[in-house]
């Protein structure tokens, strides 16, 4: 497929809920090339933001953008192609990295980040995903799809974007001012910089709890969790995760810190392991770091944009960053109440699949799901059950009485909705009652808990979220939501964190009479 007469495409190198990148080859210039293509609809104005905000920036540490392409129903990106791994692969595949190693990839994270403020640029989605490793060692900011345009001095001298109702950014790399949504000014970047500093050395980002929820709540009230391998750069990551913006540490100061511990003559301590934790020692295969392994479990990581209800302490609140902020139980469940509007769409649905309840089975012909198709090939379909909701193009669905599933035939996702809900007054109690009848009959082998809790919002509900291991197939990663009726979401385990903006658009088109 050509793009623009100009651009052919060779390989899909990634994807994700609002459109796919890839290696694609420039006739004209006779050069290889990174195309990203826009496939979700209303992104269009995103995707100029994104082109505009990079194309202000000539630095090495920042990717460069070299064309943008509209078609009918799509916008395409064209930038340079840097073979390499994003710094999350890397962490993910090899552990974590050696603090000498993540102060130089620091370091030039940075470089990229003083210049875009300086050019009145605030990227507001710093995080290990969007930093590539190039073949060659050098490090890229990429992906300015949040960023926003402001006055050089405005940001650079510490101002930038105030409250506009909007939450942009990633949970566990968002600063708590922009939570807050108080201010979304450059240390916001810097904040979002140690969050992705502390995942390099430790394999894991600062607040790790088992719900959004609680990790947004986490980065507005605790301090970030101990590390468990100590080193150098653990001084230069704790000053820049102050949760008060203006007691963080400057970008001047960080500069130097990073920079001296890259130029250390001996390397960090990232392969000391906290007395009582295995730590096996691995070779990493980029830029030729040093890692060690460590068990975890990879949170989810995706976007969070919504506009909730005023969230901020009273007039008579602590000071946000300091001793007490924050921990006033009815600003948490105000805080709770936005994120899971948000979790569960506008429908006030939540998702997942599996369980003791659930049909036998789903009748035997599965028909692919009709409807009027957009332009980027999802289709809105009129369910004969009642309800109404969007679907990507070639799910097929089965029924089995009151429950209709519809299936990915290609990646094992599906999705449920079953009308004939239990009625209960208590449905936490029907979870945990369901949670039990599981384990006892061993339906669910491999069982993990993630979450379980009741919604506080609307006329409540309550929803669980687990892992287990079918006899048959991969992992899978399963959430189920009991409202007035039941929703379901399941997907292997692997694929959970890519499947999270498809999940949320069907949620948000879901309709149930």
């Amino acid at each position: 497929m050509e793009i623009a007469e100009r651009y052919r495409l060779i390989a899909l190198i990634g994807s994700g809920g609002m459109g796919r990148v890839w290696r694609a080859h420039d006739e004209l210039l006779d050069r290889d090339v990174a195309v990203k293509e826009i496939t979700s609809p209303g992104e269009q104005e995103r995707t100029v933001r994104e082109a505009r905000a990079a194309a202000r920036l000539d630095h090495p540490n920042v990717v460069r953008i070299y064309d943008v392409v509209s078609t009918p129903g799509r916008s395409w990106i064209v930038m340079e192609y840097v073979a390499g791994r994003s710094l999350h692969e890397a962490v993910r595949e090899d552990g974590p990295m050696e603090h000498r190693d993540a102060a130089r990839i620091g370091a030039s994270l940075l470089a990229a980040l003083r210049t875009a403020h300086a050019a009145g640029v605030l990227h507001r989605d710093v995080k290990p995903h969007n930093v590539l490793i190039g073949a060659d060692g050098r490090v890229v900011l990429t992906d300015f799809g949040l960023a926003a345009i402001w006055d050089a001095g405005d940001v650079a001298g510490g101002a930038g974007e105030k409250s506009t109702g909007l939450l942009v950014g990633s949970p566990n790399f968002v600063a708590p001012e922009r939570i807050r949504r108080d201010f979304n000014g450059a240390a916001g970047d810097l904040w979002s910089l140690g969050a992705t500093l502390y995942a390099t050395v430790e394999g894991r980002p600062p607040f790790v709890r088992p719900t959004l929820t609680a990790t947004l709540a986490a980065a507005l009230t605790e301090d970030p969790d101990a590390p468990q391998r100590p080193g150098p750069l653990h001084a230069a990551i704790g000053g820049l995760l102050v949760r008060d913006p203006e007691r963080r540490l400057s970008s001047d100061d960080a500069k130097t810190m990073l920079e001296a511990i890259a130029a250390e003559a001996t390397p960090g301590r990232a392969a000391e392991a906290t007395p009582g934790r295995a730590a096996e020692a691995a070779s990493g295969r980029a830029v030729g770091v040093a890692r060690v392994r460590v068990p975890r479990r990879e949170p989810v990581d995706e976007v969070v944009r919504f506009r909730p209800a005023a969230v901020r302490p009273s007039a008579a609140a602590p000071v946000p960053g300091r001793p007490g902020a924050w921990r006033g139980m009815r600003r948490a469940q105000v805080l709770i109440a936005t994120v899971m509007v948000l979790l569960l769409g506008a429908a006030g649905v939540g998702v997942a699949a599996a369980g003791d309840d659930r049909p036998a089975a789903m009748t035997p012909a599965a028909d692919v799901v009709t409807g009027p198709v957009a332009a980027d090939g999802w289709v809105d379909h009129r369910d004969a059950a009642g309800f109404r909701l969007e679907l990507p193009g070639g799910w097929r669905r089965s029924a089995a009485g009151s429950a209709v599933e519809f299936r990915d035939p290609a990646g094992g996702r599906a999705f449920t909705v079953d009308t004939g809900a239990p009625a209960t007054s208590d449905p936490l109690g029907y979870w945990r009652a369901a949670e039990r009848t599981a384990l006892a009959a061993g339906s669910l082998p491999g069982y993990a808990r993630i979450s379980m809790g009741n919604l506080t919002f609307g006329d409540g509900g309550a929803d669980w979220e687990y892992t287990w291991q079918p006899p048959d197939g991969p992992r899978l990663h399963t959430r189920r939501v009991l409202l007035s009726y039941l929703a379901d979401w399941t997907t292997p385990e692997r694929d959970w964190v890519d499947g999270v903006a498809v999940q949320q658009r069907i949620l948000a088109g879901l309709s149930v009479p």
